[in-house]
């Protein structure tokens, strides 16, 4: 086994202090954000859902041929005998 090179005695690396409840709120908050965006964003969904049933609706009474789309034929007189 090779022999471990560098110096044994470097200094250890100085503890950094980390504020746990400041990175939790953090965190927290961002959570709530996107919440609120996903809540708002389900809402905008629905009513593009409503507003594509209804234009749906709408193209298909607009596709409908109405009742006077011909010429009503007169009626036929029965021949005579």
């Amino acid at each position: 086994m090779p022999r471990p090179k560098g110096s044994k005695n470097k200094p250890k690396a100085a503890k950094v202090a980390t504020d746990f409840a400041a990175a939790i709120a953090e965190k927290t908050a961002e959570k709530e954000q996107l919440e609120q965006n996903i809540a708002e964003t389900l809402e905008q969904i629905s009513n593009l859902k409503a507003q594509l049933k209804s234009n749906r609706a709408a193209l298909k009474s607009a596709e409908k041929p109405s009742p006077n789309w011909r010429a009503k034929r007169p009626a036929r007189t029965p021949k005579p005998r």
